[in-house]
């Protein structure tokens, strides 16, 4: 699931925004497209943590926002699945 500069919502914060469109893709019968968006925002959050984030408050963003903690973890069910 690609996003482009020009088509990034205000009203959503994108690591949600994956994981909703995750959400409706599964609901929709789509299993791959729901797990793409899921490594979609992992890799998002995984980029932001690893260049944005200074080092001693990484493991907090990665573990202790719960969008990111769940986002992650159902990527990693997704990708162990596919």
């Amino acid at each position: 699931m690609a996003l482009s500069q020009a088509h990034v919502p205000d009203s959503f914060y994108l690591p949600e925004l994956w994981s909703v469109a995750s959400r409706v893709y599964l609901a929709l019968g789509q299993p791959g497209a729901a797990s793409m968006a899921l490594q979609a925002g992992r890799q998002w959050i995984e980029q932001v943590a690893g260049t944005q984030v200074p080092a001693p408050f990484r493991e907090s963003f990665l573990q202790r926002i719960p969008i990111h903690r769940d986002l992650m973890l159902r990527a990693l069910r997704s990708g162990a699945a596919t």
